[in-house]
């Protein structure tokens, strides 16, 4: 009684509700008994000096609540050596709020027991049908997934993602995949509605009893578009309609505010917003123009699932959480898993997926550096459950990029290779790695833990010291390698191994994720396997990472494995020659007509899940072998063709703008001049090293001279008149107004920039009068996206660019008067430029440590014209004179000065530049000077603009810029 001693009378009430835990403290507390009317309970304010017999009971009862969150808290501080320190509270952050609100999800509102809630209408192009039924015009039916990606199969192991309930009996569940679980006991029994979705779906909330909203979406394979899925029922779950969602992006959280629904996800370029709303219970939506409503868009963070973790002493990784009545909680997570509580976390079942569990783990540096192949071997042939965590989820660029995209590319590669799902390890600067990964290990507890060989040697270490300290039974470190000269240590999965309980190749898997991560880089590739520690006596044998284990039942995948048919693994074995074949097409077809015909042939004898990624792989190999006009030509058909077999793409929508780019941008036909008509040797003679006197500095200077050969009065390039295939375009419209008008594609930033820079060149030969530019562009450049800082005239990421009086001198050291007015990126990266009539001149500081010097060794070749340069650390200059955003000049250098220049990949352009460059143990200067007629044809004119994108790339890293252009990684350039 010390305790209750020390408590006054006038305090009883406050009192009675701190004791209450976190998720249901509040000073009203709303609940509702279903067996009764529906009607809000309060908790009734005492009087003071009186104290009732109920009042006695309340007080003892929060007495031994208080004592019972003393045990676990001092049982919270038992774990922190088991699994780090972790701040001691008795439920994770999201679910602790005041409001009763539990990560999105406010149980038993007042106007909900009113069950007054109006029942919406559906428009006439929205019709009610439930999911199960066949619509076969639906855009959202589309599907996302390889067919041996088995989406249908493993919904019964995909992970869930959100889980609200209506009242005490009834909820819902919903996840990857589209999975969608219901329930009318309170959780006890889940039953698996049918969905037509693949799509990830993140959240739920309900309306009133019967009526309930999910929302989610999915990126499209290599454009990453985001695309929105909204749904709703009106009977309680048990059928399920589409929703108005053709202007939505993937949406991550949705709520009740009032009588009106409220959502966030990523950015719709259409809407110029984050926040969506809905006045017709989510049947149509439109951009939020109410105040915001505070609305939590993060995922649950590692600490908050390991808080789960140690609450309900189970291995399981919770994704979401809410309240089933006021002594009820339901938790959902990875791998389909359930668990419920009905006294306030005291004792938890599970209610589904008991025992499930992460068999495997990889962990890579980014998703870019995953072994795909290797993860859906494990999952979609071995059957074992896997999770992936990355250091980062920086893009491939290296640039920064918006997270939640990045992410939700990553889980669709992974979800499509079997896996439950994707994480961010979440490094903090004031935690200890060590502390990290063992959290981490704690949350998955894997058997066999799988290294990406490109980690940081700090943290590979901790996984393997720390995962031998937690009873990880196997770890095993992974490198990409050539498979003919691989070292005798370890063994080898080849690219080409035929996984035949599947019926695909290994290099399906990696190239199918990689069009989501990085389609420059769509290609099978050959991993070796090393073993860095074994608790089996001998060395496993067979084609699993897990044989030679003992593996526990809930490590394995619960959906059966589909038989596959002997005809299947035939045209997989056949396609082990599929790169030969391709190879021989692009290089080796007397003509353009017979490499259509051949190529048509190709397709026509793959598959349909095959198809799309023999065009990809067509467009990419015909890019790079580009050398003459049939070469450009065999790259023409290759975006024809995807034009024409993929309409329903993104990637086609993409595919004629670069088309109409080739035929009409600047640079291409800058490049078309240049092209020798048929196949034959250039007559420029790369690799001289004979320097030739740069105009700037005396001989003894030294400068590095980038031209090969310069000679002595550049002959001007003629002025190209842009062509249009009329032909081509007219078949393009009259395809095109088959399809439905695609909202998310036509307000892309992209297409509106290419669209006006064709506009400004005059594409299409007719006489029009000239705008500053479209009406979309203008809304663009006034919204609040980061394009707009990029696209006003006098944003933060314009560049004046000076006339110079006089030439400068190219010695690194930028004092000249040209040079005062740089602009410094958030990197550190300072830039400055100027230009006379004769030349465009780049000043460019970088901080030291951005560009790695090369060995003494390689320092001999350093006046060597147009080198491979992936193995060096890179300087890249990308320069857009008619600003489409499609194709580019491009200028390579290292620090020792090593150069390569190309138009949009093709080195047969050869502009006269030299860069000088200046190395202190600060800073690294380059200072280029580039022969403007190189760039530009006509003078340059007062207040004209260019494109400009500068960035430092790393060693062994070949990506260009993104795929799809992001404004940070560009620049605009106002000449002066």
């Amino acid at each position: 009684m010390g305790l209750l001693s020390t408590l006054r009378i006038s305090k009883f009430t406050a009192w009675v509700v701190s004791g209450l835990p976190d998720h249901v403290a509040r000073s009203e507390l709303d609940t509702m008994n279903p067996s009764t009317e529906k009607r809000a309970f309060r908790v009734k304010i005492i009087p003071k000096g009186t104290l009732p017999l109920t009042a006695v009971f309340l007080l003892v009862s929060a007495f031994h609540f208080h004592v019972h969150s003393l045990v676990q808290s001092r049982s919270l501080e038992t774990h922190a050596d088991k699994f780090g320190p972790v701040e001691v509270a008795k439920w994770p952050s999201h679910f602790s709020a005041a409001s009763g609100q539990c990560f999105g999800q406010e149980f038993l509102k007042p106007y909900v027991l009113g069950g007054n809630s109006p029942t919406p209408t559906p428009s006439n192009s929205h019709s009610s049908t439930p999911l199960n039924a066949e619509k076969k015009t639906n855009r959202n039916q589309r599907r996302i997934f390889a067919n041996y990606s088995q989406a249908k199969s493993l919904c019964e192991d995909s992970t869930l993602r959100a889980v609200a309930f209506g009242t005490q009996s009834n909820g819902i569940a919903c996840g990857d995949r589209g999975v969608i679980l219901r329930t009318e006991d309170g959780g006890l029994s889940w039953t698996l509605i049918d969905s037509i979705h693949e799509s990830t779906l993140t959240d739920i909330t309900w309306i009133n009893p019967k009526r309930a909203v999910i929302v989610g979406g999915s990126v499209d394979r290599v454009t990453g578009i985001s695309r929105g899925v909204v749904l709703w029922t009106q009977d309680g779950g048990l059928t399920w309609s589409d929703a108005d969602d053709m202007e939505l992006p993937m949406l991550s959280k949705v709520t009740l505010v009032g009588q009106k629904l409220q959502a966030s996800g990523h950015w719709s370029d259409s809407l110029l917003t984050h926040h969506f709303e809905s006045n017709d219970n989510g049947i149509s939506w439109q951009a939020s123009n109410s105040p915001r409503t505070p609305m939590d868009d993060s995922e649950l963070s590692r600490a908050d699932q390991l808080r789960w973790r140690v609450a309900t002493n189970r291995i399981l990784t919770v994704r979401d959480a809410c309240r089933t009545s006021q002594d009820g909680i339901c938790l959902v997570g990875d791998h389909g898993v359930i668990a419920l509580t009905n006294d306030r976390g005291q004792t938890w079942k599970m209610v589904r997926g008991e025992n499930r569990k992460s068999g495997v783990l990889f962990v890579s540096r980014n998703p870019a550096t995953v072994a795909w192949s290797l993860v859906g071997s494990e999952a979609l042939e071995e059957r074992h459950r896997v999770n992936l965590i990355c250091e980062n989820l920086r893009g491939p660029t290296g640039q920064s990029s918006s997270n939640d995209e990045a992410l939700q590319a990553a889980r669709q590669a992974a979800i499509g290779c079997g896996a439950a799902s994707l994480d961010e390890i979440q490094f903090a600067k004031e935690q200890d790695i060590s502390t990290i990964i063992k959290q981490w290990l704690a949350i998955h507890e894997p058997a066999v833990v799988v290294l990406d060989g490109s980690l940081q040697e700090a943290i590979k270490d901790s996984f393997l010291s720390i995962g031998i300290s937690r009873k990880v039974k196997r770890v095993i470190e992974y490198s990409f390698c050539d498979p003919e000269q691989r070292a005798s240590q370890g063994n080898l999965m080849h690219q080409h191994a035929l996984l035949s309980r599947t019926g695909i190749l290994a290099s399906d898997l990696h190239a199918d994720s990689m069009h989501w991560i990085d389609p420059n880089q769509a290609i099978g590739r050959s991993i070796k396997l090393v073993t860095l520690y074994d608790v089996a006596s001998a060395a496993s044998r067979g084609e699993s990472l897990m044989n030679g284990l003992s593996i526990k039942g809930g490590e394995n995948l619960s959906a059966k494995m589909p038989e596959v048919s002997r005809r299947k693994l035939q045209i997989a074995r056949a396609r082990i020659k599929n790169d030969t074949q391709l190879e021989q097409l692009v290089t080796k077809s007397a003509s353009t007509d017979q490499f259509k015909q051949l190529l048509l042939h190709l397709i026509e004898s793959k598959s349909k899940d095959d198809q799309f990624r023999l065009v990809w792989q067509t467009i990419r190999k015909t890019k790079a072998n580009i050398d003459d006009h049939p070469s450009l030509e065999r790259y023409e058909i290759a975006l024809q063709t995807c034009i024409d077999r993929f309409p329903h793409l993104t990637v086609s929508h993409w595919a004629q703008l670069k088309l109409d780019s080739i035929r009409n941008s600047v640079e291409w036909q800058k490049l078309r001049t240049l092209l020798p008509q048929r196949a034959k040797r250039s007559q420029l003679q790369f690799g001289i090293t004979d320097p030739v006197l740069s105009p700037f500095q005396t001989i003894d200077d030294g400068v590095q001279q980038a031209s090969a050969i310069s000679p002595a009065l550049p002959s001007v390039s003629r002025v190209v008149v842009p062509r249009m295939d009329n032909t081509a375009a007219e078949s393009t419209q009259s395809s095109s107004r088959k399809l439905e008008l695609d909202l998310r594609w036509e307000f892309h930033p992209l297409v509106l920039l290419s669209r006006d820079a064709a506009r400004q060149r005059n594409d299409s030969g007719e006489l029009q009068i000239a705008a500053n530019s479209s009406p979309n562009l203008q809304r663009l450049t006034q919204s609040s996206t980061a394009w707009s800082d990029f696209l006003k005239s006098n944003g933060k990421q314009t560049l004046t660019a000076l006339e110079a009086i006089s030439p400068p001198r190219l010695d690194g050291k930028l004092d000249e008067s040209c040079w005062q007015r740089p602009l410094t990126q958030k990197d550190g990266t300072s830039i400055r430029l100027s230009h006379d009539e004769e030349y465009v001149y780049l000043g460019i500081t970088l901080p030291a440590d951005r560009l790695n010097p090369e060995s003494s060794e390689s320092d001999t070749t350093a006046t060597l014209r147009d080198q491979p340069l992936h193995e060096f650390d890179r300087l890249k200059i990308c320069i857009d004179t008619d600003r489409d955003l499609l194709s580019s000049m491009e200028l390579q250098v290292t620090a020792s000065g090593k150069v390569f220049d190309s138009i949009d990949g093709c080195k047969h352009w050869q502009p006269t530049w030299y860069p000088a460059i200046q190395t202190t143990t600060e800073t690294q200067t380059f200072e280029i000077a580039i022969l403007r007629r190189d760039l530009t044809d006509l003078p340059i004119a007062s207040h004209e603009r260019w494109f400009l994108a500068i960035r430092s790339i790393e060693a062994d890293q070949k990506q260009s810029l993104s795929f799809l252009p992001e404004p940070e990684n560009w620049l605009q350039v106002k000449f002066e």
